[in-house]
């Protein structure tokens, strides 16, 4: 099917800054629940409407790139909602409006364009990734922190936090052709567990939501790295990964000593 509009990723990536600059002026006017579940569907129907027009190499994948917007969606969502200091929402805002056009951007304009600009293109939509379940899990915390639906127990939240998580870890996976065979689906089921026994264990910790959110988005990139070298035929090669277990160990120490502020 020979598409009658191809937009180039260049330009696409400057309309898609001016759409998100409007979607979140509009989002200071919302006033109500089902208003901000327009606005979030709205946003995602013209982010595919704008990849379905751009042009994509056979390498890239218009669905892939629209799922890491969706889960970034999902992360600067509950990030509005929920955050006060007005610092961190602008952060958040500019964020909203630049990282998604960066992706656009980043799209290979040729087919046979050299491999390392796939990287970068992949590297950035797990980017939005990471962000996006940063902000995933500061709203579950949120949520059970504020009792926001006092009905239902804080372990559904957690579970479901965990399932999506677990469900993010096989898709990037997948995306980094890792073999889906029996032991893709142990991982992924035990990534599910790991997550679910993680974000247990930091409810009960005295720290803030955002925190939370930071500190469990950053583990669960340790462990996603880890066990996709695991799933590959080469193995992890614990030589050159122990700088980077060792230096990550560090910052999260002095992230959590540090930076966060114990309730």
């Amino acid at each position: 099917m020979v598409m009658p509009v191809s937009f180039h990723p260049k330009l696409a990536a400057v309309g898609d800054l001016v759409i998100n600059a409007v979607f979140l002026w509009g989002f200071f006017q919302l006033e109500n629940w089902w208003l901000v579940a327009l606005w979030f569907f709205a946003r995602i129907l013209f982010w595919g409407v704008l990849t379905f027009l751009v042009y994509f190499p056979k390498k890239a994948s218009r669905i892939d790139h629209v799922l890491s917007l969706a889960i970034f969606l999902i992360g600067c969502l509950f990030l509005f909602l929920f955050i006060e200091w007005n610092w961190s929402w602008y952060v958040v805002g500019f964020g909203f409006i630049l990282f998604p056009a960066i992706s656009f951007w980043l799209i290979p304009p040729k087919g046979d364009a050299l491999s390392f600009t796939y990287k970068s293109y992949r590297r950035w939509k797990m980017l939005l990734a990471v962000l996006g379940l940063s902000g995933l899990w500061s709203g579950v915390s949120a949520i059970i922190a504020f009792q926001v639906v006092y009905w239902i127990g804080n372990w559904v939240w957690l579970a479901l936090g965990s399932f999506i998580t677990a469900a993010l870890t096989a898709w990037w996976w997948k995306n980094y052709e890792i073999t889906v065979e029996r032991k893709f689906w142990v991982w992924s089921l035990i990534s599910c567990l790991f997550i679910f026994e993680l974000s247990w264990v930091i409810y009960w910790w005295p720290l803030g939501y955002l925190a939370n959110g930071v500190f469990i988005a950053w583990v669960w990139y340790i462990f996603w790295l880890i066990i996709r070298f695991h799933l590959t035929k080469e193995d992890v090669v614990w030589q050159k990964q122990r700088w980077f277990i060792a230096i990550n160990t560090i910052l999260i120490c002095a992230y959590l000593l540090l930076v966060v502020r114990w309730n």
